[in-house]
């Protein structure tokens, strides 16, 4: 009896441990990417990282997955579907991020011009980005009364995303 309570202890040991460690990976995840003011501060000292070399932000994240893998506070950090299913979510994480980045924080024309000493190609505006950009300035008194009013403030705020129509707007 007594080895059965030791067995099933170390298992809810390791339970508990494993479920701290991932919650903390969550909480300070979701941090990171909420408006708080120390984490817009912490996003945009690590902005141009992660807009001119993200491969540094990937290898990072693998690194510190590697460390938990080495460390293996649960049975789910030995087993190699667990890891694939980990490492998948966080760079689906890191990917989020970059891009939450990249349009609260757009290159400056300083780092444009740093960005374009470093590299021998470049690469032109990423359209879907710069039509985003454009529309937040141009959105500031959005009011919308009903869905004839949606399509023709969409096409005002995308040009060429959705193409006019002769026809009559959706009917109320």
């Amino acid at each position: 009896m007594h080895d059965i309570w030791n067995i099933a202890t170390s298992l809810l040991f390791a339970l508990a441990v494993a479920l701290i460690a991932y919650g903390l990976v969550v909480v300070a995840s979701a941090w990171l990417a909420g408006p708080t003011r120390p984490a817009r501060a912490i996003r945009k000292f690590i902005a141009p990282s992660l807009r001119d070399s993200p491969a540094i932000a990937y290898c990072v994240v693998g690194g510190l997955l590697l460390l938990l893998v080495a460390w293996g506070p649960a049975p789910a950090a030995r087993n190699i579907w667990w890891i694939l299913f980990f490492a998948a979510l966080l760079a689906l994480g890191v990917t989020m991020l970059r891009r939450e980045t990249a349009l609260e924080f757009p290159a400056t024309t300083d780092d444009a011009h740093e960005a374009e000493r470093h590299t021998s190609s470049t690469r032109p505006p990423d359209r879907a980005r710069t039509l985003h950009r454009d529309a937040r300035r141009r959105r500031a008194p959005l009011l919308i009364s009903d869905d004839n009013d949606l399509v023709g403030t969409f096409q005002r705020c995308y040009p060429g995303l959705m193409p006019a129509t002769d026809e009559q707007p959706l009917a109320a």
